[in-house]
Parts: C-alpha cells; structure tokens; sequence
C-alpha cells in the first residue's frame, strides 16, 4: 500500500534484519514497525537501536494495544497508528513525520 502511495519500500521481516540493512548502508527515511514483534526486539527497543544509529529517521509504531506503549514517550519524530487503520492514513501519518524534521 505505501508503494501504491509513491513511497520505495524495504522489507524486512525480522526488527535484527532491518538493523543489518541499516549498517549496511540503507538510507531509510522512515522505518514503520509492529510494536509486539514477538520474540526477541520489540518495535520500541527497534526505534531505539535505529535512532543510536541514525537519529534523523522517523518511526511510525503501528499497534492493536495502547498498553504495549506504555511508559514510552515519543519523540518528535516517532508516531503511534492503531490498529486497524486505513492505507491512506499511514502514508499520510509517514509524510507528515518527513515534513517537521
């Protein structure tokens, strides 16, 4: 739906797949992640490996459970999308995290 929407898209199917892509040499401008990724790195301990690595990118946290959020306070360029939610309103929610960098 994002390459629909004109966005380039990178998959990765695991949170230690998408940090490879990243050391590798990937310049994402945004990342968005499923907050309960099950075992191993949840989305939030993602964003924060990412941002060590690259602080300008954006996150968009998509989750069913406002609990799996709690404690986190977002950072100017992290969002929360719940679930379910329309095409549409992720890749405006992605654009508008682009445009206040």
């Amino acid at each position: 739906m994002l390459e629909d929407d004109g966005f380039d898209v990178v998959e990765a199917s695991t949170a230690p797949e998408a940090l490879r892509l990243i050391k590798g040499g990937l310049h994402a401008a945004a990342i968005v992640t499923d907050v309960d990724l099950g075992a191993g790195l949840n989305g939030m301990e993602l964003a924060d490996e990412l941002h060590v690595l690259r602080p300008d990118v954006a996150v968009v946290f998509i989750t069913g459970r406002t609990a799996s959020l709690a404690g986190r306070t977002l950072a100017h360029q992290e969002a929360v999308l719940l679930k379910p939610f329309e095409g549409s309103a992720l890749s405006g929610l992605i654009r508008k995290l682009l445009t206040v960098r």
